[in-house]
């Protein structure tokens, strides 16, 4: 059940695809194989929402890097050997075949390890965007996530739920707002960057706050995008508008990690979500310098 789960985020379903387990209170989910679903799916798993560990913890949200590294090698070390030729590691994809290679083994220590240590650090964020995706079928996939991430952490509710490493998380950033030598780029690459800011907004998100209050942002990546939006702001007298687009999701991602805090010690995202909230928080202080900070 957790391979077939992990493939669906590689690629849609060629043909029928049904995917169920006793535990899971919601039943089984079953996905066709349309030509509808597989467009959503690659506009939202190729360029919306890559479902992949380094996307949010690396910075400059760069595939890749230290953190597959950290996932490769914690793989190997319980013998599995991940096929990282068209996916790297860190791919959720990858993530599930290796929690159905443990289950099948009867390593469920270990399984619970993996989720604690490598996924709980950014699938509650992963989650939240996909539900928040307006698509219905996502937001069942999401629910359905939950629900498996939630059982194979409760199954084994003896384990520490002590992170046993440091990611780039629970780095301090080096970003400063009221430095001489931050500009509009740089800002526009500290909203971008989970690891830095705590915020992951999507770029279509983006565009539709642009689009809402009239404000262009040219053409790139999303950090070129947010630092567009800023710069349109200034020339516009608009950035109260976009400051309080920015408090916003601030607010939605802070609720979102206490309520995952709030789950038990037996999930273990209480030690993620005191990371992530500090740097939500100082994230919000940059925001209020930004209200009335010429650009």
């Amino acid at each position: 059940m957790v391979d077939e789960l992990g493939g669906l985020f590689e690629r849609p379903p060629s043909h029928l695809l049904t995917i169920g387990h006793a535990s899971i209170a919601s039943g089984p989910l079953s996905f066709d194989a349309s030509d509808e679903f597989a467009a959503t799916h690659y506009r939202i798993f190729c360029h919306e929402l890559v479902p992949a560990a380094s996307v949010f913890l690396e910075p400059h949200t760069m595939m890749g890097g230290a953190v597959s590294d950290s996932f490769w090698q914690y793989m190997t070390a319980n013998g599995y050997d991940p096929d990282t030729r068209s996916i790297p590691a860190d791919h959720l994809a990858t993530g599930f075949r290796f929690l159905g290679y443990l289950l099948k083994s009867g390593y469920g220590a270990a399984a619970k390890r993996f989720v604690q240590h490598y996924l709980m650090s950014w699938i509650p964020v992963f989650l939240d965007r996909l539900k928040r995706e307006n698509d219905i079928e996502m937001a069942r996939l999401a629910g359905f996530v939950e629900e498996v991430v939630d059982h194979i952490l409760l199954a084994e509710a003896g384990t520490s739920a002590a992170p046993l490493f440091s990611p780039p998380v629970l780095s301090e950033s080096s970003f400063d707002i009221q430095s001489d030598r931050t500009g509009l780029q740089d800002i526009g690459q500290f909203f971008a960057s989970h690891v830095e800011s705590g915020l992951f907004i999507p770029r279509s998100q983006l565009l539709i706050q642009a689009r809402r209050h009239r404000l262009p942002t040219g053409f790139g990546s999303r950090a070129r995008t947010i630092e567009g939006l800023f710069r349109s702001a200034g020339q516009y007298d608009s950035m109260d508008a976009v400051c309080a687009f920015m408090v916003e999701e601030i607010d939605i991602h802070r609720t979102l990690w206490d309520e995952w805090s709030a789950k038990g010690v037996a999930i273990g995202a209480a030690p993620w979500a005191k990371a992530w909230i500090q740097k939500l928080e100082a994230t919000r202080a940059v925001v209020t310098y930004l209200r009335t900070a010429p650009l």
